[in-house]
């Protein structure tokens, strides 16, 4: 899972920079005029009748970083305009999109028109190309009752607002570092951290602090409590002191101490002793300790976990 992160991290990284540097570098170079065609596409081959509407589009591949405007139509002698005319996205390709203008012409008289055009701007990076498209010859028909009473007409010339080119290049770079600042915190937070091993002193401290919470909340009885102290104790010295705490018996185990117990104040001596027997009492006698004496075990027995803390933990304390 980590060295998916990694490679995650990485592929992003790379293709950020890919794309940025091709930005930068189309940025600084001159600008290639895009390649529009000459002649736009009809939506019908045969004669329209008056009053039927009639689309005429030209699609051309620009930078994401172009734009498009300042569409004017002239719609030739029997048509005129009969809506907005209409920019599209039709397809993505990695430095470039496929767009689409669409010109909605509605018949407005019988005849053949073969002068109908409409032009159009593209800017890339403040250089701007003019283009014109030839809409191919159309036949207009007689028009048929209903044509004619639905029959509605526009304006001859439209002119379309300005593409907000800075906000798609700042919406796509934002996604990619996004993307990755996000895998780079997660890996941090979850690999990292999960990594780092707690030394023995900090995992018996981790532990006492669990077992008094569970204490308080009643979420143990004292029997139990007592148990679990014990054995976290017994581990602990063990660990920390590689003594065969939890394979003698309590007397072999005092004994040990006595004669081996110099990592251990003397002050504290005491208490491990009396805290062994007592819960001896309670796994094999079967005796019932209060609450209070489990409170104050607990006390004792962090109080004997602090006083065996490693040199080098002082400075994390």
């Amino acid at each position: 899972m980590k060295k998916m992160f990694f490679i995650a991290i990485l592929c992003i990284t790379v293709a950020a920079l890919i794309w940025m540097t091709f930005l930068y570098m189309m940025f600084y170079r001159k600008p290639a005029a895009p390649q529009v065609p000459e002649n736009a596409i009809l939506s019908a081959e045969n004669s329209i009748q008056v009053g039927k509407e009639l689309l005429s589009s030209v699609e051309f591949p620009i930078p994401y970083f172009g734009k498009t405007t300042d569409i004017i139509v002239a719609p030739g002698k029997h048509a005129v305009i009969s809506g907005m005319p209409k920019k599209k996205c039709i397809k993505h390709k990695v430095f470039e999109r496929i767009e689409k203008i669409t010109i909605p012409l509605r018949m407005i008289s019988p005849g053949v028109t073969d002068d109908a055009e409409f032009s159009f701007t593209t800017s890339i990076f403040g250089k701007k190309f003019k283009h014109t498209v030839k809409i191919p010859e159309f036949k207009t028909s007689e028009p048929s009752p209903q044509n004619i009473e639905t029959l509605q007409l526009a304006s001859k010339e439209i002119i379309t607002p300005p593409d907000n080119v800075v906000q798609r290049i700042l919406v796509i770079a934002s996604v990619l570092v996004v993307t990755a600042v996000f895998l780079i915190v997660l890996y941090l937070v979850k690999f990292r951290k999960k990594n780092t091993a707690l030394s023995d002193w900090e995992k018996a401290r981790e532990e006492l602090s669990r077992l008094k919470s569970d204490v308080a909340e009643s979420r143990i009885t004292p029997e139990n409590g007592f148990i679990r102290l014990t054995d976290l104790v017994r581990g602990y010295l063990e660990k920390r002191f590689g003594l065969p705490a939890t394979r003698r018996t309590t007397p072999e185990f005092i004994e040990d101490i006595s004669k081996n117990g110099d990592f251990l104040p003397d002050d504290r001596k005491p208490f491990l002793r009396n805290f062994l027997e007592s819960a001896d009492q309670v796994k094999f006698a079967m005796a019932h300790p209060e609450k209070e004496l489990l409170s104050n075990a607990l006390v004792n027995a962090e109080s004997l976990v602090d006083a065996t803390r490693p040199p080098e933990e002082e400075k994390n304390v």
